[in-house]
Formats: C-alpha cells, sequence, structure tokens
C-alpha cells in the first residue's frame, strides 16, 4: 500500500487523541454554531455568538415606513423612537431599516 493510500486508522497524527475524536465528532461548519474566538477563555471555555435574526417587517409597517421614507429622508431620534412606538418595533429596527433604505437609494442613483 502507498502513503495515499492508508486508511485514516493507521495515519499517525501529532495531534493529542483528544483533538482527534473532536475533529471526528464535529458537525459540518455550516451548521455549527460560530465561535467568537476573541472569547475563548484560557480555561477553555468557548463562548457562542447569538446569530442575528432577520426582522420580516409586515404589510403594514413597511407601508409606514415607506410613507414617512418618502415625505422625510432624515428622522431625528426623537421621530425614530415615536415610529419605533407607534409601530411596536425598537428604535434600532427603524433606525436600521431607514440607513439600508439611504444605501439603497445612493447606490441606485451612482447606477443611474
Amino acid at each position: 500500500m502507498s502513503s495515499v493510500e492508508v486508511p485514516h486508522a493507521m495515519t499517525v497524527s501529532s495531534l493529542p487523541s483528544s483533538v482527534d475524536s473532536l475533529i471526528l465528532e464535529s458537525p459540518d461548519s455550516s451548521t455549527s454554531p460560530k465561535v467568537d474566538k476573541s472569547s475563548v477563555k484560557k480555561e477553555g471555555k468557548v463562548h457562542f455568538k447569538k446569530e442575528k435574526t432577520r426582522t420580516m417587517f409586515s404589510a403594514t409597517e413597511l407601508c409606514v415606513l415607506n410613507d414617512k421614507l418618502q415625505r422625510q429622508k432624515y428622522l431625528s431620534l426623537q421621530q425614530m423612537q415615536e415610529l419605533s412606538g407607534i409601530l411596536n418595533l425598537s428604535y434600532k429596527q427603524v433606525k436600521t431599516w431607514f440607513q439600508n433604505q439611504g444605501m439603497k437609494c445612493k447606490r441606485w442613483q451612482k447606477n443611474k
């Protein structure tokens, strides 16, 4: 048998056996949670970042947000807070929506 055809069980690893078993038992990287490497402690504890979920706005919320954007491109902090209260959304969701729409508008104007 050539060295290329050596089965996995016969390969020599410089890693400790606990690492080998961890590698063999680890899930696919596309389904495993994201690891924040900066938060890995010396004790070996690993902290996972909570994945952000995408906000799905209702048709009513989008209608109100688009209407407000048509009338006023930039909102003050107080206006965004009032709008978030009316729509029962967080301030951050409203702020992010307006930022995203502003970037879409800039991109559209640049490409036109």
